[in-house]
């Protein structure tokens, strides 16, 4: 009798699937710590690749403008000024430093950072983590930022050598001119870019705030006596607000040229921003006193400073305070303008909040004069 083999049942599905994840749970119980090392490791991964929407923004270089800097391998003096004092150029550390300070920005649109790398941040008070949007508008990328703090940086640097000079009790030419005129505004065919603003209603223009006044309080039209291409013209605008409750404009952008009475040239390369103003402004002063105003200290300081000295408002302030604290600053100078946003600022850091450049220059020579000088009290504050 020949037996033949009996054929194989066939495990109903379900004790399939049991056997399945029997099988799965036996693994994981024999291998469970290789197995949480792998999810964890599988987490930092994707926590360090995965973009997120956010940048850091922490202190940046600081430099002393009274010192040098590293150009193509030699040094060069930061600042050089027309007519500054002997020794000025042979600046000493013991003579002290006036620190330009900034901030640096990890993240862009281009390079965005993972999540992973914003979590030191979070327990740094020197760091501040926020959109990348509110660095980079839509649009906006990294060579077109750098680009326009580039614009910023030049202009900060003459408007600050104006200043200086200024209250020096030096002459400072100003010449202003059409930058651009909106088609659609008031202007548009009678003003036209390149054009010099020589007069404004028979009147010689001195500086850009007679002219705002002047806008300001037309109630007719404006005449202008300007030159273009040699030639010198009379033109005639009316003045008007683009809406409701809003002051009277021309509808053109004014370029300002100022005429120094001495050269002033300044070496900053890879920093931009308006917000040096206030110490390349501190500086030239020094440099054209008959002896340094630091006496050995350390200032840093921030703030943008127009022609007319007035100190203005910077981003960033939390962050150069802390720059300026690494510095071992003596005196940290802040704009006024910006006591709204005191907050997170090391408790080591003696802060002078200024108004003006002279209000500046009497800080640090209080200072170096070993007085106290007003603090965060100005701003409402106690220091």
């Amino acid at each position: 009798m020949t037996l033949e083999p009996k054929p194989h049942e066939p495990l109903p599905v379900r004790s399939r699937a049991a056997n399945v994840w029997a099988s799965v749970r036996g693994f994981v119980r024999r291998n469970r710590t290789e197995s949480v090392v792998m999810l964890i490791a599988l987490v930092v991964f994707a926590s360090a690749v995965i973009p997120s929407p956010f940048a850091i923004e922490r202190p940046g270089p600081v430099v002393d403008v009274l010192g040098d800097i590293e150009l193509e391998g030699e040094a060069v003096p930061v600042l050089k000024v027309e007519g500054e004092r002997e020794t000025a150029s042979s600046h000493q550390a013991n003579e002290g430093a006036l620190n330009l300070l900034t901030v640096s920005i990890a993240g862009s649109p281009q390079q965005p950072l993972g999540w992973l790398a914003l979590i030191p941040a979070l327990f740094d008070p020197s760091q501040k983590i926020a959109r990348v949007a509110e660095y980079y508008p839509e649009g906006v990328t990294v060579e077109q930022r750098e680009e326009y703090n580039s614009l910023q940086m030049d202009a900060s640097q003459v408007q600050a050598a104006a200043a200086a000079f200024t209250q020096l009790g030096l002459e400072v030419g100003t010449t202003l001119s059409i930058g651009g005129v909106d088609e659609a505004g008031p202007a548009a065919g009678k003003l036209k870019t390149g054009d010099v603003l020589n007069k404004v209603n028979g009147e010689p223009l001195q500086n850009f705030e007679q002219l705002l006044e002047t806008v300001s309080a037309a109630d007719g039209p404006i005449e202008f006596e300007i030159a273009r291409e040699g030639e010198i013209r009379i033109e005639s605008v009316q003045p008007k607000a683009p809406g409701p409750g809003e002051d009277p404009r021309l509808g053109v952008v004014i370029s300002t040229t100022f005429e120094l009475p001495q050269q002033v040239d300044i070496s900053v390369p890879n920093i931009g921003g308006p917000s040096a103003g206030l110490i390349f402004g501190l500086a030239i002063l020094d440099r054209l006193g008959e002896t340094s105003t630091l006496n050995g200290l350390t200032v840093s300081g921030t703030g943008t400073l127009n022609a007319r000295g007035e100190v203005g408002a910077i981003g960033g302030l939390t962050q150069k305070a802390w720059a300026a604290s690494q510095a071992e600053s003596d005196l940290f100078l802040m704009p006024m303008a910006n006591c709204g946003d005191v907050e997170g600022f090391p408790s080591d850091l003696t802060v002078a909040p200024v108004a003006t450049l002279a209000e500046a220059e009497a800080a640090l020579e209080s200072a170096a004069a070993g007085h106290a000088v007003a603090g965060l009290e100005r701003c409402g504050l106690e220091g």
